[in-house]
């Protein structure tokens, strides 16, 4: 009954009312017909050269063919001329594929990244090598990751290394099947990982290069958590009804990728300029990278928010690999983890609709905040279910959590990247929380699970988490006290730096 209700919701929104992609000059000619006598105002051919100086992707005489086009009188000659390249219907387009390529990327990882710690836990591997095994691969990607991300931005070949990664990463996941031996297992890992660190950031700095309200990026994400919550709730239900067990997952994630590599091949990626001056021509020194990390260094701004970004991922490393085994314990089945997912995935959807105004009104520093309190209160919920569905509370509170905390440092990541360094400080931000923060939060997780069990392990998530938070928010305010009045708010997003 569920998962009829989530595939139309997401064909719902898939065919959202395309009017709320355009620009309001768009939007004029579309809701009024013809125009009367003297078009509305419209911004110059300048200002949207201001607009979109990063991205490359309007033409600059956009603004101009839209009132040519009005005067003309009615707004199907927009639609029907296809001729504004680089404006509205190309933007539009890309709109719809950012939209598709989230959903299936998602879609296959949801497929198979939820239960792979409950995989591990089905070959009776103890609590320390579940917690390994679920290290190896945040550890590497946070060794990787910022790798991958530098050579992208020094050769500007996204597209091409997004394809290599992704194909060969999924291959290479399919064969963790061929053994249960551990240090096999986590071998395979080790390489999937490898390849795998630079997709995620790859994906969301084309997405925002592409986007003219980089504050959007969460209307655009929203489709990724869709779909992981439909691959995920899905595959739940049929481990259910499957004699292939835990195993299922690994197929069915193989199948969802082949249609997600064609997507992902026709998605316009652009070719982001490796430097300020690539305007005239591609500089082969790439960006100076030493020069945009020092003054990254000086940011006192930055640096706790990576460090935050950090402490999330570190509280994420431990839950994700022993929630569902948590729920295990109590008598959980497939079905049970699938609706949980189910849960977590609606609870994500609006949002990540509504992230961009939440981030402008609360500030980075309060949704990071919030985010280690949601944790505190997770953990707290999974020490005392009873039951498989008792979680459920919980399962809601991440999909809400997660959806603002990755949108704001997605947005506000790229809004400190110096010029050239966007998907650098994108797979950054990556490895820390999927990296490091995660890896460490994994192998704490193993060990202490393995002597105290899961439910003291939860305990002492909840209490480190809230003084954590106590913490934080003391240093946050003892700073806003200190700062003058003509310094910027700490870590706030205004709506003209999202543009």
């Amino acid at each position: 009954m569920l998962t009829p209700l989530f595939l139309s919701f997401i064909f719902f929104l898939l065919l959202f009312p395309l009017t709320s992609s355009l620009p309001q000059s768009s939007r004029i000619c579309i809701k009024s017909g013809p125009l009367k006598s003297n078009p509305p105002e419209l911004p110059t051919s300048d200002h949207n050269r201001a607009y979109d100086r990063d991205d490359n992707d309007i033409d600059d005489n956009i603004n101009i063919k839209i009132i040519q086009t009005c005067r003309g009188g009615h707004a199907t000659d927009i639609i029907n001329s296809g001729k504004l390249k680089g404006g509205d219907i190309e933007h539009n387009s890309i709109l719809v594929q950012s939209r598709l390529t989230f959903l299936f990327f998602y879609i296959s990882i949801g497929s198979l990244f939820p239960y792979l710690p409950v995989y591990y836990h089905s070959l009776n591997l103890p609590g320390s090598w579940i917690g390994y095994l679920g290290s190896v691969n945040p550890i590497t990607t946070f060794l990787i990751s910022p790798l991958w991300g530098a050579y992208s931005d020094r050769h500007g070949n996204h597209k091409k290394i997004l394809l290599l990664t992704f194909s060969s990463s999924v291959v290479t996941r399919l064969m963790m099947l061929l053994s249960v031996n551990p240090v096999y297992l986590a071998a395979n890992v080790f390489v999937t990982a490898a390849l795998n660190a630079p997709v995620k950031p790859l994906l969301d700095n084309s997405v925002m290069a592409m986007l003219r309200d980089k504050g959007s990026y969460g209307k655009m994400r929203l489709y990724g958590q869709l779909g992981f919550g439909l691959g995920s709730s899905i595959v739940g239900i049929l481990i259910a009804k499957s004699s292939l067990g835990y195993r299922l997952p690994f197929l069915i994630h193989g199948l969802v990728s082949i249609p997600t590599f064609f997507i992902l091949k026709n998605f316009k990626v652009p070719s982001l300029p490796s430097s300020p001056s690539s305007v005239e021509g591609r500089n082969p020194e790439g960006p100076k990278f030493k020069e945009g990390l020092t003054l990254l260094t000086k940011n006192v701004d930055a640096l706790v928010f990576f460090f935050l970004v950090f402490a999330v991922g570190v509280s994420s490393g431990c839950i994700e690999n022993f929630a569902y085994v948590r729920m295990r314990e109590v008598g959980g089945t497939g079905k049970d983890m699938g609706i949980s997912r189910f849960v977590s995935a609606s609870a994500g959807v609006p949002m990540f609709w509504f992230s961009g105004r939440l981030t402008r009104n609360l500030g980075v520093q309060k949704v990071l905040i919030g985010t280690l309190a949601s944790y505190a209160v997770r953990f707290t919920i999974y020490s005392r279910m009873k039951v498989p569905l008792g979680g459920l509370p919980a399962e809601f509170l991440r999909g809400a959590t997660f959806a603002l905390f990755w949108s704001t440092a997605t947005i506000y990541t790229h809004k400190i990247s110096p010029k050239g360094m966007s998907a650098t400080l994108l797979t950054f931000m990556n490895a820390m929380y999927g990296g490091l923060g995660q890896s460490i939060g994994a192998i704490i997780g193993g060990k202490v699970q393995e002597r105290v069990g899961t439910v003291r392990l939860f305990r002492y998530g909840a209490t480190f988490d809230a003084a954590f938070v106590i913490v934080s928010a003391t240093y946050f305010a003892v700073r806003s006290l200190t700062k003058s009045k003509d310094t910027p708010k700490v870590m706030k997003i205004e709506e003209s730096d999202e543009d």
